[in-house]
């Protein structure tokens, strides 16, 4: 547009247009011999003089690819062959990593696409991390994608594969910048327990401060597909651990408890108990001083993110039978041995937070009860 509106002056056009350097010529002037010519133009390019002024001749547009798939664009005048300009093609774009979780258990088959937060993300040598909502600038293809980083909720270490490295697996990206892991592709269990982490830390966020619990801060390092021991997940010393599917030595198969988010959400309840109030975590001496209330904390928290009672289905292996339920009628003191057994005992303080988020849901609505509750 410059030379129509003659922003220039008048110009002369120098060099010859047929003269154009052979792709040979153009690869041994980059001095890389991994690159391959993907396209070539002829264009007209301004170059500025020693004296100020503008000068014109031919040259040769040529995009170029590296061994890395990176793409480069240079320039070539056509009267001396040399080499005028060189830049990547390389841009930021945005791209939204999703990846699908359970809402609540393996068994209901609820799988919902939710955001991939603060994941690392492996692009070639380049280390980037996804936000809050998933969204990370990377223009790869196909990335590895770590369940940790300076901002997420938790390390994830899958003892399948590693009993010190947070788990990672491939990911390719979607063209369209929308890119959703089916959960059968990653690695199922340390995404789920990872987003679950994640929305637990969300959830309790919006009611307590980073200062009144630094735990939502600090992160916590969760372990997977443990094989010590089957039907068992379980909070201590500050990590949460969670048990790869198995039979128990009554021959009953219980799933993987990391594909029960019911359950992830209840042991990091057993975390922020450990951290949180006057006698708290402190030099590994654990803040829990009462375990029947630390189980009623981790049931409560459990049942305000499903909003529903019953907990823990599908614990036993394609079965919906809840583990728990806190519409019930227990008391204090416990009317018998049983019920006096810690997790059965929660049930009393869990029992009551669930009447009292039903009351006032009934009161104000779902949304506001459930938010005063």
């Amino acid at each position: 547009s410059e030379i129509v509106n003659n922003s220039y002056g008048p110009i002369k056009v120098s060099g010859d247009v047929k003269d154009v350097p052979s792709d040979e010529e153009t690869l041994a002037l980059t001095g890389i011999s991994s690159l391959r010519v993907l396209s070539k133009k002829t264009v007209i390019q301004p170059i500025l003089s020693v004296n100020g002024s503008y000068e014109f001749g031919y040259a040769s547009l040529v995009k170029l690819k590296d061994s890395d798939d990176e793409e480069f664009t240079l320039t070539v005048d056509h009267e001396g062959h040399q080499l005028r300009e060189v830049y990547s093609n390389r841009v930021n774009e945005q791209q939204t990593i999703s990846a699908e979780v359970y809402q609540r258990s393996y068994v209901l088959n609820d799988l919902m696409p939710k955001p991939l937060p603060f994941a690392a993300i492996i692009d070639g040598t380049t280390k980037l991390m996804t936000d809050a909502k998933g969204l990370v600038n990377t223009t790869g293809k196909t990335v590895t994608v770590k369940l940790n980083s300076d901002k997420s909720a938790s390390t994830v270490i899958d003892y399948a594969v590693s009993t010190k490295e947070a788990a990672n697996f491939t990911a390719n990206l979607d063209a369209s910048g929308k890119t959703t892991i089916k959960l059968n592709t990653a690695n199922p269990a340390a995404v789920n327990a990872f987003v679950a982490i994640q929305g637990a830390v969300d959830f309790v966020a919006k009611y307590l401060t980073v200062a009144e619990l630094p735990l939502l801060d600090s992160g916590i390092v969760a372990a997977v597909n443990r094989k010590e021991d089957v039907c068992n997940a379980f909070y201590e010393n500050g990590s949460l651990n969670f048990f790869a599917q198995g039979k128990d030595v009554q021959g009953k198969t219980c799933a993987n408890t990391a594909l029960i988010s019911d359950v992830v959400y209840h042991e990091w309840g057993h975390a922020m108990d450990d951290f949180l109030g006057p006698v708290n975590r402190t030099n590994s001496s654990t803040g829990i001083t009462d375990g029947a209330y630390s189980e009623g904390i981790g049931d409560i928290l459990s049942s305000y993110m499903a909003r529903a009672p019953n907990l823990g289905v599908g614990l036993t292996l394609n079965d919906k039978t809840e583990l728990r339920n806190l519409q019930n009628t227990r008391k204090h003191p416990p009317a018998n041995a049983r019920e006096s057994e810690v997790h059965e005992a929660g049930l009393i303080i869990g029992g009551a937070f669930w009447d009292m988020f039903t009351l006032l849901s009934s009161l104000h609505g779902a949304e506001q009860g459930a938010d005063l509750a």
